[in-house]
Formats: structure tokens, sequence, C-alpha cells
């Protein structure tokens, strides 16, 4: 099946994000003044989980931001603990409120770097993408969905890229460039896309295979909290770098490497590693492979 991967500069994406980078004091000169503003809106999402859920549904919100503030309205008042219309409805007021500014003084750059991007990933990347997604879906006995669509922004992520419902009910995956126009980035892209065709707006997931079967029972297990949290996760790392190694670059360094998700997660990864290896081998099953994986897996 033929997926196609529209990557593409999201303007209300890269706004969003440039303000968390105001944030984190990470925007520059010129833009002191508004950190304290920034970092109060943003503070609910140093809540676990947070960003999770409101960065697809601010940054790939296509209207102003007055339209942002009712679609929340509809929103349950409170989420895993997290109160989604307050958080959503102040940060759609700091986006009205440093609109022009941003556009007059930030823009321009942080749109040239994702075009810049853009070109690297249609020459180098594109090629060989159908065969990068082909083998995630093999590997994971996964469908993915005719069009993945991922918004590119300049930075701004607390991670390289995120997926999960927009306010249309859509998946939307969100990517930063930051990371540089190179391999890394393609896997990202992948690792974001496989969350895509692993996406359900349901829990339990709808659907079945064996990323479900993994993910159900870590839960299960009460590995909600702590490195073993992540078991369900680190097979889309390995595999994403994979393909890149394979139809791209042999030399390619994994994200989970370079940028130490790896060592952040040392037990899950050493845990994973070995038995997801050889399922992508061809050693394994999908299926056996996540059977072999919850056989080492201790319950909380």
């Amino acid at each position: 099946m033929t997926t196609e991967l529209d990557y593409f500069f999201s303007e209300p994406a890269d706004h969003y994000g440039f303000l968390r980078t105001v944030a984190d004091g990470d925007a520059g000169p010129g833009w002191e003044d508004l950190r304290g503003d920034a970092a109060l809106a943003f503070a609910a999402l140093e809540q676990p989980g947070a960003d999770l859920l409101i960065d697809p549904a601010v940054a790939d919100w296509r209207g102003p931001p007055g339209e942002l503030r009712r679609a929340a309205a509809g929103l349950p008042a409170d989420i895993g603990g997290l109160d989604v219309r307050a958080v959503i409805s102040t940060i759609a007021d700091l986006l009205e409120a440093t609109a022009d500014r941003y556009r007059k003084q930030a823009l321009p750059q942080r749109r040239e770097q994702v075009h810049r991007a853009i070109g690297y990933l249609d020459q180098s990347f594109k090629p060989a993408a159908q065969a990068c997604l082909d083998f995630i879906a093999d590997a994971f006995d996964l469908t993915l969905p005719p069009v993945v669509r991922c918004a590119l922004l300049a930075s701004g992520l607390r991670v390289g890229g995120v997926t999960n419902e927009n306010l249309y009910g859509e998946p939307v995956c969100l990517v930063a460039v930051d990371v540089g126009a190179n391999t890394l980035l393609m896997e990202s892209i992948l690792n974001e896309a496989t969350h895509a065709g692993a996406w359900s707006p349901e829990w339990p997931p709808r659907g079945s295979g064996p990323i479900t079967t993994l993910m159900l029972g870590v839960a299960e297990r009460g590995l909600d909290g702590g490195e073993l949290n992540q078991v369900w996760h680190v097979p889309f790392f390995i595999t994403a770098a994979e393909a890149v190694r394979r139809y791209i670059d042999p030399a390619h360094v994994p994200y989970g490497e370079a940028k130490s998700y790896y060592q952040r997660c040392r037990q899950a990864a050493d845990l994973v590693m070995p038995v997801w290896t050889a399922r992508l081998a061809g050693e394994l099953t999908g299926q056996a492979a996540v059977d072999r994986i919850l056989a080492q897996l201790p319950h909380a």
C-alpha cells in the first residue's frame, strides 16, 4: 500500500513552538520581556504527558486563536488531571497577543530554516521514503494510512517529534527540524509516521497486532512510570533508524544514540534491543518478539 508523506512548513505550529522557546529562554535576544508570560502559559505542560496532548491540539490549529478557544471549550474540563480548556485558552491568548511580532521578527528566519530542511528531504529522503515506510509497516504488521500529515517547525518541541489527535479529530505528526538537515530528521519523521499508523483515539487502542499487544502488556503490568514504561516505544526508534540505515545511509547514527534516548531509558532499551533486532533480521515474527519481551517484564 502506498503512503504519502505530506511534510510541510506550518506557521501555526512554528509560532507555537517559538513561544515554547521563549518560555525556555532560548529565543535569543529581544524576547526577554515576554519570557514570564510565556513560561506561565506553558507551565502546565511540565506535567508528564501534557505536551503530548496539548502540542498537536494547539500547534495544528488552522484558524485564529479565538476559534481555538471556542473549539477547546468543547473538550472535557479535566483530562488526566489537566484542565485542558484553561491551558489551551491561556496559550491562545498568548498566540493572539504575539501574532504580529512573531510574523515580523521571528517567522522569516524560522520559515527559511524549515524550507532548507524540506529541500534536503525532497532530494535525499523522498526517493526512498516509500521503501522505508514499507519496511516499518512489515516490521509492525501495521497498515499505515494513505496520507501521513507531518507539520514541520523550526524548534520548540521537547522531543524530536510528537503525534496525537488535533482538535479536528485527526492524527497529526509534529517534527522540529532543529536536529539539522540530516538523517536524524528523516528518522524522526519515520518514527512519527509509525505513531500515526498505530494511533487510536481510544484506550484500549483499536485493532490488534504486535505493537498494540505490547502497549497493553506494559499497561496491564502497571508499568506507567519509570524506564520500563518505554518498552513499547523503543521498537519505534529501532525500526525507524534501521529503515534509514537500510535504504538511505548505512552510516546513519540512530536518534536513540545521538540524542541519548536509549541512555534515558537504559533498562527498557537493553531489554528490547536484542529481541527487536532479531525481529528486524527476520529471525522472529512480530508477535513472537512481543511475547518474548513481555515474558521478561515484571509486574509493578
